[in-house]
Parts: structure tokens; C-alpha cells; sequence
């Protein structure tokens, strides 16, 4: 949930008294009016491409055109620079909403990682596990030895064929490096993904950056789920297909 931080000396201030007493009450309520939807769609404080009216608008500025931008530049309020406006010592203020693109990513990242583990880590299910919960992939030998997470990857002719690397020491001789493609599948049983690796979700969470990866695979299973006769030859394409739409409508 998006907020911002106000102390308690807010009212008290210098220089929202000078405000209050340049421009009246309503001056200070559309300042933390603007604060709070700086918060949620310039979580940096820069309001980019704002104009002084528009910028009065989100404030829901009731009073004289430009009398609110003019008190809050008068009053260090509110800078600019280059044409371009900025809430004053935002970042010092508010780091909570400045770094709030940061928490996200690192929740983002920490469900990709909770969502692999729960699939590919976790005991085999037994009776007294919720039937919902998808078992662990159990790639054949020649799979587990040839991709692992660590094991560098080189990009093949098409874009999203992604091909695992031999393992160092064999020169090539031993295990064939084997196509990604190769390596998911859905199970109908347990209505889940099998064969995806940590190497695959870190690559993913590189090109999808808006895309919650845990949530779209679990869409993913529930539209295989409701679509039993649409089952899909390559499941991989299947995949980078449903996440670029996702990345396509910002992440949903």
C-alpha cells in the first residue's frame, strides 16, 4: 500500500504557517493533497511533464489559478528546475514512497524465488498436503547434469531458445547441451508446470521486469486447467508468449 510519512510539527511549521498565512487553510490540505499523488505516480518527487495547472489540479487547488505553485516556490515547497517541478527535499522527507520501485522489485523477487522453491525444492507431496500444490520437477539425468542454475548460457539463433552450456572440465564430450525448450512441461495430474529451473526464473524476471512471474505461471496453470484440449507442444514458447502479453499490458 502507497503512503507518505507526516510529522507531527506539520501544522506547526514555518514554512506551511507562512503558507497558511499567505494563501489560507486550504493551501496546507492541497499540499499533502499533491505529497500523496506524488507518492503514487512519482514515487521519485519529479513531477515530470506536470504544468503549473496540472499540477494545482492534483492538488484540487480551489483557489486563484497559480496562486498555489507561486506560494509553494516562495516558500521552498516545491522547486524547478529546467521547466520541469520537483517536490522539495522529497527523497529526505519521503524515503519510504522515494524507494518504493526498489520494495517492489525485491518482493517481486523474493515470490519468484519463494515460487520456485515451492515447485522444484520441495519434498514430494504426500496425502496430508493441500492436492493443489504442484510437485517438484524431476528432470531425467542427462537434464540435472547438463543445466543447472550456475552453468553459463548461450543464445541460439531464435530469440527465445535459450542452450545450456556443458559443464566445465567435460570439453564438450560429455553431457549435449539441451535445449530449454526441451525441459518444461505441464502435468495434467497435479495442473502444474514441471522442468523450470532458477537459471530460467532469473531470465524471465530480466525481461519481464513489470511481471510478477509467480502470478503469471499460476494463470498459466489455470488457463491449461480450463482449457484441456488446448494442451501445447512447446510449453517454453507457451510461457515467454504469455509473459510478453503480461509485460505488454504493464504487468497484468
Amino acid at each position: 500500500m502507497e503512503d507518505i510519512r507526516l510529522n507531527l510539527n506539520f501544522r506547526s511549521h514555518l514554512k506551511i504557517k507562512r503558507l497558511i498565512r499567505e494563501l489560507g487553510e486550504g493551501a496546507a490540505l492541497s499540499l499533502i493533497t499533491l505529497w500523496c499523488f506524488a507518492a503514487i505516480h512519482f514515487s521519485r518527487g519529479k513531477l515530470h511533464g506536470m504544468s503549473a495547472v496540472e499540477i494545482e489540479d492534483a492538488a484540487m487547488w480551489s483557489g486563484a489559478d497559480g496562486a498555489l505553485i507561486e506560494g509553494l516556490l516562495r516558500n521552498q515547497l516545491l522547486d524547478e528546475n529546467d521547466n520541469e517541478f520537483s517536490i522539495h527535499d522529497w527523497k529526505e522527507h519521503q524515503r519510504w514512497a522515494y524507494f518504493a520501485l526498489e520494495r517492489k522489485a525485491q518482493s517481486r523477487k523474493a515470490n519468484d524465488i519463494k515460487y520456485l522453491r515451492k515447485r522444484t525444492h520441495s519434498p514430494d507431496r504426500s496425502p496430508d498436503r493441500s492436492p493443489d500444490r504442484c510437485t517438484p520437477a524431476s528432470p531425467p539425468a542427462s537434464v540435472a547434469v547438463a543445466v543447472t542454475a550456475s552453468q553459463p548460457l548461450v543464445q541460439g539463433q531464435d530469440q527465445h531458445l535459450l542452450i545450456a552450456s556443458p559443464p566445465e572440465g567435460n570439453n564438450g564430450s560429455g553431457a549435449k547441451p539441451v535445449k530449454w525448450t526441451n525441459l518444461i512441461s505441464w502435468n495434467r495430474a497435479t495442473g502444474c508446470f514441471e522442468g523450470i529451473t532458477e537459471a530460467m526464473f532469473d531470465k524471465w524476471s530480466t525481461a519481464y521486469p513489470a511481471v510478477d512471474i509467480n502470478i503469471q505461471l499460476n494463470r498459466a496453470d489455470e488457463w491449461l486447467k480450463a482449457n484441456p484440449a488446448k494442451m501445447k507442444k512447446n510449453y517454453y514458447r507457451f510461457i515467454i508468449n504469455w509473459l510478453s502479453r503480461a509485460q505488454e499490458r504493464g504487468g497484468y
